[in-house]
């Protein structure tokens, strides 16, 4: 009876110390380390990991749940269209202004 407490307090703890986008995600500790990474903040860890997990899961729940998380920590392909053109456009302003300055 203790044993079944103690082992359903430890799947409530580990529950609640996954994000809620994680939830579905299948058990495993090398999941787990990433989502600890992730928490943390430490996206490269989480980029590495995820990465190598794709590669070499032990299932392909477990290979899914990498590449998703993977996924959220790359930059959104719009964002990094709108800093190039932001950057093109001060080019643009600052040659512009430094032409016209004679």
């Amino acid at each position: 009876m203790a044993q079944r407490k103690q082992a359903k307090r430890a799947e409530a703890q580990a529950a609640r110390a996954r994000p809620a986008f994680a939830a579905q995600y299948p058990p495993s500790p090398e999941l787990d380390q990433l989502l600890a990474a992730f928490r943390a903040g430490n996206h490269a860890a989480v980029r590495a990991g995820a990465s190598r997990l794709e590669r070499e899961g032990e299932n392909d729940a477990v290979r899914q749940a990498a590449l998703d998380l993977r996924r959220r920590v790359e930059p959104h392909p719009l964002s990094v269209y709108l800093l190039l053109l932001s950057i093109a456009l001060l080019l643009i302003l600052v040659m512009h202004y430094l032409g016209s300055a004679r």
